[in-house]
């Protein structure tokens, strides 16, 4: 009876550990993605897909469910999800600074969850906006401005 009280008083002792350091680590992820220190070397970019019209689909609506004396023609545009080339060039934008200063690039597109996420935290409201450490760019997203946040 001793053994199994000291066997389960340990198996206990480990868990309560365990979850004291998985606090210890969330808090320390949550301070760093709110105060920016986990990106330090990282340019973020925010983007989002537009939803541009395809082709056109023909079918039919039934006032009365399935009741042919009823059926007329409607056309249904067919959407596809696409980044807008402002988006597209203010990634190359990004892509050539942080390679020629040797900084990680991140992408997130808002069209995802996580992207979401990461802009809500960020306080990111319009895309596309570029996030260097507690620095934010907007507008006018251009290479000089980039480089000029990086100094």
């Amino acid at each position: 009876m001793v053994i199994t009280e000291v066997f389960l008083e340990t198996k206990i002792d480990r868990s309560v550990k365990l979850r004291a350091i998985l606090d210890d680590k969330l808090m320390n992820f949550r301070h760093n993605i709110v105060s920016g220190t986990e990106m330090a070397g990282t340019i973020q970019v925010f983007v989002n897909n537009e939803k541009v019209p395809v082709r056109n689909f023909q079918t039919y609506e039934f006032t009365t469910p399935e009741h042919e004396c009823t059926r007329k023609p409607i056309t249904v545009p067919i959407f596809e999800s696409v980044l807008p080339e402002i988006h597209e060039q203010v990634i190359k934008i990004a892509e050539r600074v942080a390679e020629e200063k040797g900084m990680k690039l991140k992408v997130y597109n808002l069209s995802s969850r996580m992207g979401k996420v990461k802009a809500v935290l960020k306080g990111v409201k319009e895309t596309p906006t570029i996030i260097v450490g507690n620095h934010k760019i907007s507008e006018e997203i251009t290479e000089k401005k980039l480089l000029y946040l990086l100094e």
